[in-house]
């Protein structure tokens, strides 16, 4: 149990780093990603393209490839990562654990989960903000999904530009 716990609050720290890294970069470079994402989705089509293309295609630039093999390569061996685009303005974080996790285990999990995403709310409510404003996408979304490697649902919690959440566990 101490050692799922442990593991737990390590992806935690390490999807704050991704976050972090995602929607707080003040370095040029940073914006400038952002920035050229937005502005070369403007020059094609500008009428054509949707919320959500805008936003699988920030999903597919260097910034978040590279930030996303950092964190891949740090906890790779304990889970499957996925990042994309669910709806028109919803980005989608989905950690699968690679090892079987104990049912008994569950309730710790979650517990554990709602408590770190809870406090960490501000942060992810900005990360949705900052991204939303890059991509110039109204009502974003951030949900972050952590699944057993059955596909059972352990924890999901969206963050939205401007505040509030919406929290859902597993059921079984």
């Amino acid at each position: 149990m101490k050692k799922i716990s442990i593991s737990v609050l390590s992806v935690l720290l390490s999807i704050l780093m991704l976050f972090g890294l995602t929607a707080c970069g003040d370095d040029s470079s940073s914006n400038s990603d952002l920035g050229s994402s937005n502005s070369d989705l403007g020059s094609s089509s500008v009428e054509s393209n949707t919320q959500k293309s805008k936003l699988s295609e920030f999903l597919e630039s260097d910034l978040i490839a590279d930030q996303l093999d950092t964190v891949k390569e740090q906890f790779g061996s304990l889970m499957d990562i996925d990042v994309y685009a669910a709806d028109d303005a919803t980005l989608v974080y989905g950690f699968t654990y690679k090892d079987e996790i104990p049912e008994s285990q569950f309730d710790v999990m979650k517990e554990t989960f709602e408590q770190a995403f809870t406090s960490m709310s501000s942060t992810y409510e900005q990360i949705a903000a900052t991204v939303g404003k890059a991509l110039d996408i109204d009502n974003m979304c951030v949900r972050v999904e952590f699944f057993t490697n059955d596909g059972t649902m352990l924890f999901s919690k969206d963050f939205y530009a401007g505040g509030g959440s919406s929290e859902s566990g597993f059921s079984l």
